[in-house]
C-alpha cells in the first residue's frame, strides 16, 4: 500500500508566549509568574457569551520545536475557577502562545495540504479525514468544504470521523503525536 498523510491546522500564532507554570493532565493553572491562567481566559472572554465554544476560535498553540511540528494547537473544554482544561495534554515548563484562525485560513490549509498530499500519492484510491470537532464549529456555514477540497484535488472517495482528537505522526513520522484542532488527512493507494 502507498499512503501519505497530511495534517493542516490553519490556525496562526499571535502576541506574547506564556510559560505552563503549573499544570496536570489536560488542565492549566498557573503561567508566567504564578498567574492565575484561568482568571486571564475570563478576561478574554469579557463580552462574549460564556460558551466556551467561542474559545475555539483562538486554541492555545504549544510550540515545540524538537517534537516535529513547530506547534501542536490545543482546544478548550473547561473553565475552572482556578483551572483551564483543554482536549488534550499539557505539561509544565511547555511554551504557548493564543492563536487565531478563520473559515477561509483553515480552508486555505487544507488546498494546501491536498496539494501536498497529491505530490506522493498522485491517485488515491480513496482518503480518510480525521477532523476535530471544534475545527467544524469553526468552519461555520463551509463546515462542508473541508471535504470537499479535499475530493476535488485528490479526486478520491472520502471517509472519515469528527473527534476531539487526532492521532497522527510527528514532521518526521517517527512518534505518534495527539493533536487539537487539526484535519488529519490520509491518502491511499494498493500497490499495483
Amino acid at each position: 500500500v502507498d499512503f501519505d498523510i497530511g495534517i493542516s491546522l490553519g490556525f496562526k500564532p499571535y502576541g506574547i508566549a506564556y510559560r505552563i507554570k503549573k499544570a496536570s493532565g489536560y488542565r492549566i493553572y498557573k503561567v508566567d509568574d504564578d498567574r492565575n491562567f484561568s482568571y486571564l481566559v475570563q478576561n478574554l472572554m469579557k463580552g462574549l457569551a460564556s460558551d466556551v465554544r467561542n474559545l475555539w476560535y483562538c486554541p492555545i498553540n504549544i510550540l515545540d520545536e524538537n517534537d516535529g511540528y513547530v506547534s501542536t494547537l490545543r482546544s478548550f473544554k473547561e473553565i475552572g475557577k482556578d483551572y483551564v482544561e483543554f482536549y488534550g495534554p499539557v505539561k509544565e515548563g511547555e511554551m504557548f502562545k493564543f492563536s487565531f484562525g478563520d473559515k477561509y485560513e483553515i480552508l486555505d490549509e487544507d488546498r494546501k495540504t491536498a496539494q501536498k498530499v497529491k505530490k506522493n500519492v498522485k491517485y488515491p484510491d480513496f482518503l480518510i479525514n480525521y477532523s476535530c470537532l471544534a475545527r467544524q464549529y469553526v468552519l461555520e456555514d463551509l463546515n462542508h468544504v473541508e471535504n470537499e477540497i479535499y475530493t476535488e484535488v485528490l479526486n478520491a472517495p472520502l471517509f472519515g470521523f469528527f473527534t476531539y482528537g487526532e492521532i497522527g505522526p510527528d514532521k518526521f513520522f517517527k512518534a505518534l503525536k495527539f493533536y487539537n484542532q487539526t484535519s488529519l488527512l490520509c491518502a491511499i493507494r494498493e500497490k499495483k
